[in-house]
């Protein structure tokens, strides 16, 4: 907001303002620096960058270690020891129910005499486990080609948590999640006999039942899986159907023409594998 000075006023201003435009045209810009405390300042702060490089080049693993701890402080982050551990596999992991997860340790850099052989240690149904956990199980990993270890989970069927501990140092905690494999909760065949015998379709329990049909019966199976399953066929006869997928309830139909073994499989697109639903047999029924 503008303001209307009075005339003893804007004398005071008018003098004060020219007063403080002389003192500025006289004034060195040099006035404002102390340079030998700037200079002492600089070779302070260069030397001790030089330190740094120096350390950094000698010791680049402890380096890095200690800009990952400011970065993520609570993170899983293993010290630096006298080996380095590179683990796989090195982030979490998800398998499906029964599957196999094997685990392959490189060793490098040991001092000469040091055991070098690694554990891997784990406990199940946790998140993580710590390094030096007692509830853990522990077990010595099996040496393979030069100075790799490894070491396999057959059949996991929970979820847990493991990390592989050598010398004095260790790997990150790895948490393995295992998905269920899906399963049936309701299945019905609907059995229509040939059209000869004059009978009409009958329901007789599903899959993994056994079937017993007359040949040339054409039977549609009815399925509830839980979880769903993005893709599930019928393997039997010689030939494989898919089943559609119907507000929850797969169908599939088929026509009976022998005698034999059936297979449901389902796909685990993630894995890029197939996995089994349900077996069972088919029987001929005598006309």
């Amino acid at each position: 907001e503008k303001q209307e000075l009075r005339p003893e006023e804007k004398l005071f201003a008018d003098r004060t303002l020219w007063m403080s435009r002389s003192a500025a045209s006289r004034m060195s810009l040099a006035e404002l620096w102390d340079r030998r405390r700037i200079a002492w300042w600089g070779l302070a702060a260069g030397a001790l960058g030089l330190i740094w490089i120096a350390y950094a080049a000698v010791f680049p693993r402890h380096v890095a270690n200690a800009c990952l701890r400011y970065l993520m402080p609570l993170g899983d982050i293993p010290p630096v020891g006298s080996l380095v551990l590179k683990m796989t596999p090195s982030s979490d992991v998800a398998l499906g129910e029964g599957e196999s997860l094997n685990v392959r340790v490189d060793v490098a850099a040991g001092r000469a005499g040091q055991a070098r052989v690694p554990s891997i240690l784990w406990r199940e149904r946790a998140p993580s486990v710590d390094a030096g956990d007692p509830g853990g199980e522990i077990a010595r990993m099996m040496p393979g080609a030069g100075d790799s270890y490894a070491f396999t989970f057959p059949d996991v069927k929970r979820s847990f948590a493991f990390r592989v501990v050598a010398g004095d140092t260790y790997t990150r905690s790895v948490h393995v999640e295992v998905k269920p494999i899906p399963k049936i909760e309701g299945a019905v065949f609907n059995v229509a006999p040939p059209p000869y015998t004059g009978m009409g379709a009958t329901n007789v329990p599903g899959p993994p039942a056994s079937l017993s049909a007359l040949p040339g019966s054409r039977v549609e199976a009815l399925l509830e899986i839980v979880p769903a399953v993005p893709q599930v066929e019928w393997k039997a006869h010689g030939e494989t159907i898919r089943f559609a997928l119907n507000k929850r309830r797969y169908q599939a139909a088929f026509q009976v023409t022998s005698a034999e073994p059936y297979t449901i499989e389902g796909l685990d697109r993630r894995a890029g594998r197939t996995f089994v639903i349900a077996r069972g047999q088919v029987n001929l029924q005598a006309d």
